[in-house]
């Protein structure tokens, strides 16, 4: 199971925040107008006009120390479910000081 994480993180000050997304209500959002898809351009099978779909951009805030314009990082976290037989995380643990365990290659 993930749980979806966001991260802001601004450049110019180094703020940093962590949030699942709910509790981003004292951020300032940034109003941006969409990117043109292109320019309009006669269909060759139809010989009618069509007009390619622009594209959203990401929200982008300013930031709280600064003042510049950040935007939301996601982070997907996954969470280490025990091996029931080795009672181990999945092989990312090593024995003591960094020893193998037992059976093990080295």
């Amino acid at each position: 199971m993930s749980i979806k994480t966001y991260q802001f993180f601004c450049d110019h000050c180094g703020y940093k925040r962590f949030t699942k997304g709910d509790d981003i209500q004292d951020l300032v959002q940034v109003k941006q107008a969409a990117v043109p898809g292109g320019s309009p351009y006669i269909d060759p099978i139809t010989k009618k006009l069509t007009t390619p779909k622009s594209m959203n951009r990401p929200k982008t805030f300013k930031c709280p120390g600064c003042g510049y314009l950040i935007k939301a990082t996601k982070i997907t976290l996954v969470e280490t479910i025990p091996d029931e037989q080795t009672n181990r995380l999945n092989g990312r643990e090593t024995g003591t000081k960094g020893q193998a365990l037992p059976g093990e290659l080295i």
